[in-house]
């Protein structure tokens, strides 16, 4: 990773008092293969997905977020949600997310999380016509 330096401490932030309200994870069909889910992704996935798709998306309203004085947020990869929703607080993060991460040509994971226990990614339609999806902003340190 290009902001990896030994012997520091590196992880990710999440902005919790500023989750968005999107339906639209991107644009069916297009990208497809060019996601990952690996931790260390996220970034990478975003800049993709507005390239492609646009800033009417999960990844484009976290990417044009400013917020506490920094613009550098991206919508985390699958793998990170997951290790965001196991360090999180149910209370701070409730609901189902997206991710950065494509599933299929027309679907992408998304992280459900409630206060019962931990919930296992699933997927939604990359252009979903209702419900509560949710963006969360991540950024690195």
């Amino acid at each position: 990773h290009p902001n990896y330096v030994p012997n520091e401490v590196h992880g990710l932030i999440a902005a919790v008092g500023n989750q968005i309200i999107i339906e639209n994870w991107g644009c069916d069909e297009v990208l497809c293969g060019q996601t990952y889910t690996a931790i260390g992704t996220g970034l990478a996935n975003t800049q993709r997905i507005v390239n492609v798709c646009g800033t009417n998306t999960a990844a484009g309203v976290c990417y044009d977020l400013n917020y506490n004085g920094f613009d550098d947020w991206f919508l985390p990869s699958k793998e990170e949600m997951t290790e965001i929703y196991e360090y999180l607080n149910c209370y701070e993060i409730n609901g189902n997310y997206w991710t950065s991460s494509e599933a299929a040509i027309n679907a992408a994971w998304v992280q459900p999380s409630d206060c019962y226990g931990y919930d296992n990614p699933t997927t939604y339609g990359k252009v979903y016509s209702g419900g509560n999806l949710k963006a969360l902003p991540v950024r690195e340190f």
